[in-house]
């Protein structure tokens, strides 16, 4: 049922697809998996809509059709020579996270509304059993520094969404890397 969604942004030419070494921010300059270009997306719909761009969103999405997941995907980059630590890095990032990935929601949901997507699909969307919605930040990360974090700091940072996952949006963040990105798009 996700393709309903797929069909109705490619129909209204809001699907836009790149390559993740097309984005002009990267975090993994050597990929060729294809993802939408959210923010583009996000500035169309203002623009159509006279809606302020004042709305935060994800750099990416990535709907997996077979899995019935949405991926909401911003890149952040980490720079291991320069004054943050790891810790204070992922903490700086995780701060901004779970607005946009709410706001994206809403962009979406504005979306489905003025293109009139069928009310059925709603049920669909906003349902935990039908539709799984997941958010991560992707950054440069060697594999080391990726397991470093996940071994000392996952436990302690426990960022999520809400208390309880009430909806279909998982309520952990995750943080992951270039080599663990097909991995999540696939969970």
């Amino acid at each position: 049922m996700l393709n309903k969604l797929t069909t109705l942004l490619q129909s209204n030419s809001l699907y836009i697809e790149k390559e993740l070494k097309d984005f002009d921010d990267t975090t993994c300059p050597h990929s060729n998996l294809k993802f939408i270009a959210f923010d583009e997306v996000k500035d169309n719909v203002c623009k159509i809509f006279g809606i302020p761009k004042n709305y935060s969103s994800v750099d990416l999405v990535f709907l997996n059709n077979s899995k019935n997941t949405i991926y909401l995907i911003e890149m952040k980059r980490f720079d291991s020579t320069g004054s943050l630590s790891l810790r204070d890095f992922i903490e700086e990032r995780m701060k901004c996270m779970s607005k946009k990935t709410i706001e994206t929601m809403f962009v979406l949901l504005i979306i489905m509304g003025y293109y009139n997507i069928e009310k059925s699909f709603y049920h669909y969307f906003l349902n935990k059993r039908t539709l799984k919605i997941k958010s991560c930040i992707l950054t440069n990360m060697s594999d080391v520094e990726y397991v470093t974090y996940n071994l000392a700091y996952q436990d302690k940072f426990n960022i999520t969404l809400s208390g309880k996952n009430t909806n279909c949006m998982e309520s952990e963040i995750k943080i992951i890397n270039c080599n663990s990105l097909p991995v999540f798009i696939n969970s």
